[in-house]
């Protein structure tokens, strides 16, 4: 029996070497790597591994797949880029990522093989800020090979940055997970969401965006009804009469920007807040009190 007070020791199960072509070296003449995703690329029933490196450390321009032997299977990219900082004098170089960054692997068009979803850096980019989307695509990547099935860049995605009302929030931008949903009522997962800044984006198999404003989420998001079949991400906008009268799949709020203090609230726009919108029901009747009542059911009112 596990005993939490004396903890057994970690046990070495195998140690996997990254293909010298997948690492560079660091000031200190180490070999450094970067990012890890795990996945069956290959469709042999055995798990792959696939690193990454970013430009300045935020935007992915090096992926390079690798199988637990040790053997490179596939690499796209330049794991050398570099250009221009445009919020400094000096150059962007390609490292490991600053944060676990927007790389997944999931079987994403349910075509019975595993892809790479990522962001890529344009590869002809000559000078660029850390701090906005505006040279980023997003791209589906055949597991097997590493060739591009899907790539765009939406005006939804470049058009997101660090910034909010003007000031730099830095915190709220670099956590750029992606994260694997079912909004579109499939048997299996075929949508995706990834936070940066104030917008959150939603895409499809087919990487066509919608955007969601104002509200944080945690990697686990699920329906209010363990039987609802589907999910759903709503905005702050929309959630009064959602809640009083549903129009679709039950959905689960995980926390707001406002539960959020300095690390998140910073720059958010405030109003409406939740008082603010229950007030706002009060010309309804009866509906403001069952508002009220639905939402401290869920937490969100004392």
């Amino acid at each position: 029996m596990n005993d939490p007070a004396h903890p057994a020791p970690a046990l070495l199960y195998s140690k996997v070497a990254l293909p010298p072509a997948f690492t560079r070296p660091d000031a200190s003449g180490r070999r450094i790597g970067g990012d890890l995703r795990i996945g069956d690329l290959t469709g042999d029933g055995q798990a792959d591994l696939l690193v990454y490196n970013a430009l300045g450390g935020i935007k992915p321009c090096f992926l390079g797949a690798f199988s637990l032997a040790g053997e490179p299977l596939w690499a796209m990219g330049d794991r050398d880029l570099t250009a221009l900082d445009a919020d400094s004098l000096g150059r962007l170089a390609t490292i490991a990522p600053d944060r676990p960054g927007p790389v997944a692997i999931c079987d994403i068009d349910q075509d019975g093989q595993q892809e790479v979803l990522c962001f890529l850096v344009d590869p002809h980019v000559k000078r660029t800020s850390k701090w906005n989307l505006a040279d980023v695509h997003i791209a589906i990547l055949n597991g097997r090979t590493g060739a591009v099935k899907r790539c765009t860049a939406p005006e939804e995605l470049t058009r997101c940055n660090a910034y909010a009302d003007g000031e730099m929030h830095i915190a709220n931008y670099v956590h750029q997970r992606l994260v694997i949903a079912n909004f579109s009522g499939h048997d299996q997962p075929r949508d995706f969401v990834v936070k940066l800044g104030s917008d959150i984006l939603a895409f499809n198999d087919q990487l066509e965006p919608d955007v969601f404003r104002f509200l944080d989420f945690a990697p686990f998001i699920g329906p209010v009804d363990p039987a609802a079949t589907q999910q759903h991400l709503g905005s702050l906008e929309r959630l009064c009469a959602e809640l009083i009268e549903p129009s679709g799949p039950q959905f689960k709020f995980l926390h707001f920007w406002y539960t959020h203090g300095g690390y998140g609230l910073g720059g958010i726009p405030h109003p409406p807040d939740l008082r603010q919108l229950v007030a706002a029901q009060g010309a309804a009747g009866g509906e403001a009190e069952i508002l009220k009542d639905r939402l401290r059911a869920l937490g969100y009112l004392d």
